[in-house]
């Protein structure tokens, strides 16, 4: 069972609405309590990077040693703007049951074999991971992947690793020519994509200390591209200068030291899509 069930809201619209659905929703097999939380500025686009440091900045050190699975769910919905006011987590399947339950049903394994820490997941994805039957308490952070095709590959995260299963380097939406230069290509064919992540608490009290120093992300950021990149042990930090000296660049300047302090990775795999 998962201490706390977090999920995020665009704006405080969304977030009453959030905390409506889920007085309607039994959760209590899941999760011993629920919290929703609201991007922070107000009508500033901040992103899943930047929703992820106000939920740590929220959640401070209220949550030590607890286990906490944070949902991103307050995103504009733009393929399915008809889920945009409700989000996607609460969309109903054929079964009749929401993302959100089936989510829940699905993740209840995990929460009995990950450590402490704070999982971080999209809410338009629902992942197979009954192949993981253990993970190593000492990792500072896990990435959990699954094998996608190169045309699923190229509008994902990949994931390069060498011979002896290590990580790499992670490549963001990579071309075709880039996942073969990277030898990131498998003997299948495939290419290892991203699909959520988990990190210590130490790690995250380390993301924190970024609010402390800068006050809340004012700029678009994301949890996976902007957060994952700097993983490996020979990651492609060229697109740090791209962005030329942009207030984006100097906040990821410093999630990348505090990634890197990150002293053990475990990349785990599920099965395929």
């Amino acid at each position: 069972m998962w201490d706390v069930l977090v999920l995020t809201a665009g704006s405080e619209l969304q977030k009453r609405n959030f905390e409506i659905l889920l007085a309607d929703t039994d959760v209590s097999h899941y999760c011993k309590r629920t919290m929703v939380i609201a991007d922070h500025p107000p009508g500033v686009r901040i992103g899943s990077g930047g929703a992820t440091l106000n939920v740590l900045h929220t959640l401070q050190d209220t949550v030590d040693e607890q286990k906490v699975l944070l949902i991103h769910s307050g995103g504009l919905s733009q393929r399915m703007p008809h889920l945009s006011a409700l989000g996607k987590i609460f969309a109903t399947l054929p079964d009749g049951s929401t993302i959100l339950e089936k989510k829940l049903s699905t993740y209840e394994h995990l929460s009995t074999i990950i450590p402490p820490g704070l999982l971080v997941c999209a809410s338009d994805v629902i992942e197979d991971v009954s192949t993981c039957k253990q993970c190593e308490p000492t990792s500072e952070m896990i990435v959990f992947a699954t094998e996608s095709s190169l045309e699923v590959a190229v509008d994902h995260g990949v994931f390069v690793l060498d011979p002896q299963g290590n990580l790499k380097s992670v490549l963001q939406k990579p071309s075709l020519e880039l996942i073969e230069e990277a030898d990131a290509v498998l003997p299948t064919g495939n290419a290892l994509t991203d699909c959520f992540y988990w990190m210590s608490w130490s790690t995250c009290k380390q993301l924190t200390s970024l609010w402390q120093e800068r006050g809340p992300c004012t700029v678009e950021t994301c949890c996976y591209g902007d957060f994952m990149r700097p993983l490996g042990y020979a990651p492609l930090l060229d697109y740090l200068e791209q962005g030329a000296l942009s207030s984006k660049v100097d906040v990821f300047t410093k999630i990348l030291t505090v990634v890197h302090r990150s002293r053990t990775l475990l990349t785990q795999q599920l099965l395929g899509k």
